[in-house]
């Protein structure tokens, strides 16, 4: 994807990595970069069954940001193994 966003002359941020954080950080850091968009990558969650991962795609983030305006796409693997 990242070849494809440079083909496109995509500015990129930095990668942020934050342990425990939750989905709503990412909108305080694309603030602080000037960020027009974000992308938050969550892995498994202890209440979520297992190997399901989401990702969230906020368009123009700010720090009062609601759910309903973000994008969730979530996936979920088999629950159990055969």
């Amino acid at each position: 994807m990242l070849p494809a966003l440079k083909a496109e002359a995509v500015k990129l941020a930095p990668l942020v990595i934050a342990r425990h954080g939750r989905v709503a950080i990412g909108d305080a850091i694309a603030t602080l970069l000037g960020a027009d968009c974000v992308v938050v990558l969550i892995g498994e969650r202890r209440a979520s069954p297992p190997r399901q991962h989401g990702a969230y795609l906020t368009w123009q983030p700010r720090p009062d940001t609601t759910d309903a305006e973000r994008n969730c796409i979530s996936t979920s693997g088999p629950t159990h193994r055969l």
